[in-house]
């Protein structure tokens, strides 16, 4: 199976994008802070939500990989 990380699962172009490609392959997001807003419309899932992860923070990125 294709396996996708979306960087920024929060945003605008994100919460998109994994709505799109979670329909055909495993779809992974991250995001700085927890939001259940997106959890309780279905625009996210929080089995495969990264918490914690700011992309200006290498150190953030190394932990996640």
């Amino acid at each position: 199976m294709t396996r996708l990380l979306i960087v920024g699962g929060a945003g605008m172009l994100g919460h998109k994008l994994w709505q799109t490609a979670n329909r055909e392959m495993e779809t992974w997001a991250t995001v700085r802070r927890a939001t259940p807003a997106l959890t309780a419309i279905g625009l996210a899932d929080p089995e495969r939500t990264i918490e914690g992860i700011d992309v200006r923070r290498a150190e953030s990125l190394d932990a996640m990989l």
